[in-house]
């Protein structure tokens, strides 16, 4: 467990709640979904629905937080470079997607 806890929305079924603790912990996803259902409804409730959707609200995903990083984010004295987002507008469609045209 080196890095923080965050969000997985990329392997998400809800939330991303079970995925992001899933990268954090190294534990198979299946297993802590599994866990957490089985807690809801034989131990904790209500009590467990409400955290994960508090954890779901406070925790954060993989945003860029500001203009400059590191060249290689685990190394402190790798060079600072800008940070770019990975959004990127195709210039064609896919094929087998529906037209969009009115």
């Amino acid at each position: 467990m080196t890095q923080n806890f965050a969000l997985d929305r990329s392997n998400a079924k809800l939330m991303g709640v079970c995925a992001g603790f899933a990268r954090w912990t190294g534990w198979n996803v299946l297993a802590i979904r599994v866990g957490l259902a089985a807690l809801t409804l034989f131990a904790l409730g209500p009590v467990a629905i409400l955290a994960y959707l508090l954890v779901g609200w406070a925790a954060d995903g993989f945003p860029i937080y500001a203009r400059y990083g590191y060249s290689d984010a685990m190394d402190a004295d790798s060079g600072v470079e800008v940070m770019r987002g990975s959004y990127q507008l195709k210039s064609t469609p896919d094929t087998g997607r529906p037209d969009v045209s009115l």
